[in-house]
This record gives C-alpha cells, sequence and structure tokens, in this order.
C-alpha cells in the first residue's frame, strides 16, 4: 500500500444543529468501522463528519471543523463509506493505483447508483492531472459518497453515473458487476441491496446526529441492544438496526430474541422444472401444494 496514503471513512451528519456528543452506542459502532477500515487499508483511517447539504467537514472523534483543503495535502487520499465495508474483498489497491496514476477514481454499483469509495493523489504543490478535483467538485463528491435514503425510491432519486471520471470499480470481486451472463446489461437498472451505501449512511446520521437514546448511560452489551432497539423503532432503515441487534443476540447465544430475523428463505411451492443436475430433487417426490397468501400474512415476523 502506498507510503503517503490517507485515509477517511465519510459518514453523513446533520447540519444546522450542534452535532451532540457521541453516544455509547454511535461511538462503537463508529469505532467498528474504523478498525474494519483500518483493517482493509493497513494505516490509520480518519472518521469524517460530512455535513448535509452544504458539505463542511469535520473530525468525528476531536469535533474539530476541516477545512476542503485539508484533502489536498500531497499524497494519495481514499474516501470510503460504510458501504465499502460490507464487501469481502473492496478494490483498494486498485483504487489507490489508479489514483497514483493520476486519475480520480472511483468505486460503486452503476446498476444500483450507489457509491461506495474514491481516491486522487496530490504529487507535490502542482497536481499531476487537470482531473483531480478542485475544491468545488471534491465538496460534491464527498456528498455523493455521503448520500442518504429518505423514504424515496432509490432507483428515481440519483443521477447515475454520467459525471463520474474513468476507472469506475465495482465494490467487490465477486457479484453481478462480474458475471458473465451480464455483461451486456452491466448498465441495467436493479435494486439496491439491503446494505447499500445509502442505506447504512442514513443509520449513521440517525445515531450520530439525533440519536433516540440520548441518556443511556450503562456502557455494556445490554445497553447497547436497548440503545439499537430503541433507534431501530425510529428509524427509516430499521432493518440495519435490526440486523445489528440481530448479530449480537446470535454470538450471546439468545433463546429469545428481540430482533426479527434479517432474512427468511420462503419457498412459495415444492415443484420445480429446472433438474438441476447438482439436485436431488425429484418429481415423484415433491411437495404439489402451495404457500397461500393468508398463511404468509400470519407469519408476524415478515417486516
Amino acid at each position: 500500500m502506498a507510503q503517503r496514503l490517507k485515509c477517511y471513512l465519510v459518514v453523513p451528519v446533520s447540519s444546522g444543529e450542534k452535532l451532540p456528543e457521541l453516544t455509547f452506542c454511535a461511538r462503537k459502532l463508529l469505532n467498528a468501522a474504523v478498525r474494519q477500515a483500518e483493517g482493509f487499508v493497513r494505516v490509520p483511517v480518519l472518521p469524517i463528519g460530512i455535513f448535509r447539504p452544504h458539505g463542511g467537514c469535520i473530525h468525528l472523534y476531536t469535533k474539530n471543523h476541516l477545512d476542503t483543503g485539508f484533502f489536498f495535502k500531497r499524497g494519495t487520499h481514499l474516501f470510503i463509506n460504510a458501504g465499502l465495508l460490507v464487501s469481502d474483498t473492496p478494490p483498494i489497491e486498485k483504487l489507490v493505483k489508479n489514483a497514483e496514476q493520476g486519475h480520480w477514481a472511483w468505486s460503486g454499483n452503476i446498476g444500483s447508483h450507489s457509491v461506495h469509495a474514491m481516491a486522487f493523489s496530490v504529487q507535490g504543490f502542482f497536481r499531476k492531472s487537470s482531473i483531480i478535483p478542485n475544491v468545488e467538485e471534491l465538496r460534491k463528491a464527498l456528498l455523493r459518497l455521503t448520500d442518504c435514503w429518505h423514504g424515496r425510491p432509490v432507483l428515481n432519486n440519483f443521477n447515475g453515473f454520467d459525471d463520474v471520471p474513468n476507472n469506475y470499480l465495482p465494490p467487490n470481486t465477486a457479484g453481478i458487476d462480474h458475471s458473465p451472463a451480464m455483461a451486456e446489461h452491466g448498465g441495467a437498472k436493479r435494486r439496491p441491496t439491503a446494505f447499500d451505501p445509502r442505506f447504512l449512511n442514513t443509520a449513521f446520521m440517525e445515531v450520530i446526529s439525533k440519536p433516540v437514546d440520548c441518556f443511556t448511560t450503562g456502557q455494556d452489551t445490554g445497553s447497547m441492544i436497548h440503545s439499537l432497539l430503541k433507534q431501530r423503532d425510529q428509524s427509516v432503515v430499521p432493518w440495519i438496526f435490526n440486523a445489528l441487534v440481530n448479530e449480537i443476540e446470535y454470538h450471546l447465544g439468545s433463546t429469545v430474541p428481540e430482533s426479527f430475523p434479517p432474512e427468511i428463505h420462503l419457498s412459495c411451492t415444492g415443484i420445480c422444472n429446472i433438474n438441476c443436475g447438482f439436485c436431488n430433487y425429484n418429481n415423484s417426490i415433491a411437495r404439489q401444494n402451495y404457500v397461500q397468501p393468508e398463511k404468509i400474512q400470519e407469519m408476524g415476523y415478515l417486516r
């Protein structure tokens, strides 16, 4: 990895109000995200809050406001959001390499219009290439990286990658962007995943800028679960907080979890006409009945 690599984990924060002190829950989540990022990039990672909608910057630990010129010091600057952290193999080295070659490098999913990371390099006093962003372009790029979801259809509230510079990279080495079957349909629209950057950004902004449980003084696992559940019940992205609680309860071995299953596989019928070679399906023993809508409505855990 580059010796002069500087990495920033960017999360959105609300503007117009004084940023509150990080709650125990918010600090734990932010610390975990920073550690995850440092495991990927192998250099220290600064957690930076991006005020929406004007794009100002603040160090989330020290609460020091940062001038945008801070990001134009000599070296390679890598900006990632929480969406990149859920990738199994994020393209960190390729992003850095492209940036060091003088490009403004980006990573994201074209089909779902999500953005995960960007990088550029500043070589000495003069920038190596005119493609390196200026202050206004960087401000807009940081707002794009910290884009949030506000309950509107996500496929229709983003302009796409038409104005993103070259060297765009998928956020993972696996997935639909690398599928040979989809090679001719790479730009086709598709739904964002449950942990799309916009959903994770929204969850971070809620827990940092407008925490529901501001007065919990406990700093144990039970207090963490309590805070996450309260945040879940007020959130516009409740499945994010539910998944966090579910993960904690799984590791605790909870026999009566307060979270809902984050993922359920429901077979609507036992009939299949594909006859895959690796499957032991047999028409003679297949269940011929269908799941009725009335039965699905009885499943209270489907939320």
